[in-house]
């Protein structure tokens, strides 16, 4: 799928542009709060386009504060027809949570603490005949009146690989 290229061959604006697509990346620069909502919201920054009847590999570094009560949880839309899976740990949780989703859809629920939590996933995609985004969508796992924030510097990265 990918063109080799060879030493002295001229690239076009076509073939550069291929291949400045195929990573991509957001991050967060400012923090984004919800409280007293379980339902979900998309993330503002964390979210990034993917064409049809492609590959990807993406991996997420997600940090949060939640408190105990409302917990946190996450999942992501994807075009119609894509499947995918997720892997990670959140890796501050009391107790530890490990993902491991045969569907990148997959809603996971991490404990809330209010020291903030690390997450850490990664997983591939594979789109169909669709094109459209790979959306980190959030919540509190129970409606709080305390805040849920997402906090900057969280980033989302998504690599094609075919």
């Amino acid at each position: 799928m990918f063109k080799t290229f060879v030493v002295g061959e001229i690239l076009t604006e076509t073939d550069i542009n291929k291949y400045l697509e195929m990573a991509q990346s957001a991050v967060k620069l400012a923090d984004q709060t919800v409280n007293n909502s379980s339902v979900f919201v998309n993330d503002n920054t964390l979210v990034l386009p993917v064409v049809a009847s492609a590959s990807y590999f993406w991996s997420l570094d997600l940090h949060f504060t939640s408190g105990i009560t409302p917990d946190f949880k996450f999942t992501f839309t994807v075009p119609s027809g894509a499947s995918g899976v997720a892997r990670g740990q959140a890796v501050d949780a009391t107790p530890l949570v490990t993902i491991i989703a045969a569907d990148v859809a997959t809603t996971v629920v991490i404990p809330g603490a209010a020291a903030g939590v690390v997450v850490r996933a990664f997983g591939w995609l594979t789109t169909s005949t669709t094109a459209g985004n790979l959306q980190l969508q959030w919540a509190q796992n129970t409606a709080n009146a305390s805040n849920t924030i997402v906090l900057q510097g969280s980033a989302l990265t998504l690599i094609r690989t075919a």
